[in-house]
């Protein structure tokens, strides 16, 4: 009798037990029911919403969040193609787009956290080092940006098949340390080389101004002298025009005969001899 008993119990259980484990499914989350012991294990995955009535004892609920998921992964390490070690530091915002649930949970049985940790981690570095391998250390130097959009790509070709959408890659490319020294030393050598070349073009625009001055001052002394064999050319014809010489006289004498005293200016010699300053012929 005790027996029928646990019987009827454990059957109450599965059948009763489901009309009071009702569970309401969060706003931005989907959920899936999964029978425990179905024989084609999670091929039967129907999607819920709203308000769940599942058993227990025969089904799990599982839920994925549909918004944007945002994850720091910790750092690690990828080879180039002539094996130098870069250390990468992504974060990464993705969400599972909605009704995806049941064709990701039935190809890698994982809840979100597994997901996000295993699964996404796992696309990233395939995604890394499937487009770094392909450059050298001097063409991820110098085609970083490239090299960069490449990757994010990659990455979204690869989770985009199973219906997750990577919102946002940031990706850290730490070069090696003799890289890194390297880079320092090339940037000092171009900061100095910059300085000196800015340093000649300074002292070639001053050697240009006093060039320019120069010609400038020359070109005024040589219009100034022109100028005045002008004016002494005209001047000549003037005193030609005029008369010549006496003209010249007559000049003189107006000019100095106004302040003559009537004392012809003398000159006393050795012996007493003086000599009387000749007036011009």
């Amino acid at each position: 009798m005790g027996k029928y008993i646990v019987w009827v119990v454990i059957i109450l259980m599965f059948f009763i037990a489901p009309i009071f484990l009702g569970t309401k499914v969060p706003a931005g989350y989907e959920a899936i029911l999964v029978n425990q012991y179905s024989q084609k294990g999670v091929d039967n995955t129907p999607l819920v919403t709203w308000r769940v009535f599942y058993n227990p004892f025969t089904q799990d609920l599982v839920t994925y969040p549909v918004f944007v998921q945002t994850k720091d992964y910790d750092e690690f390490t990828v080879n180039a193609k002539d094996w130098s070690v870069f250390v990468v530091d992504p974060t990464i915002s993705y969400k599972i787009e909605a009704g995806a649930t049941p064709a990701i949970y039935q190809k890698y049985r994982k809840d979100i956290r597994d997901i996000t940790d295993v699964v996404m981690l796992q696309m990233i570095k395939d995604g890394f080092r499937l487009v770094i391998n392909q450059y050298t250390t001097d063409e991820i130097i110098s085609k970083r940006s490239e090299i960069e959009a490449a990757i994010e790509k990659a990455i979204k070709e690869s989770s985009s098949k199973d219906k997750i959408a990577i919102e946002r890659l940031t990706s850290w490319i730490k070069y090696p340390q003799s890289i890194e020294a390297s880079i320092a030393s090339k940037n000092a050598a171009v900061q100095e080389a910059q300085k000196v070349e800015n340093q000649l073009r300074v002292a070639e625009a001053n050697a240009k101004i006093q060039t320019t001055n120069a010609e400038a001052s020359a070109k005024a002394k040589l219009i100034e002298a022109e100028a005045n064999a002008k004016a002494i050319e005209i001047q000549s014809r003037a005193v030609q025009a005029q008369g010549g010489s006496d003209y010249i006289k007559l000049q003189w004498i107006k000019e100095v005969g106004s302040k003559w005293n009537g004392v012809l200016p003398s000159t006393t010699l050795s012996e007493g001899w003086t000599t009387l300053m000749q007036l011009p012929k």
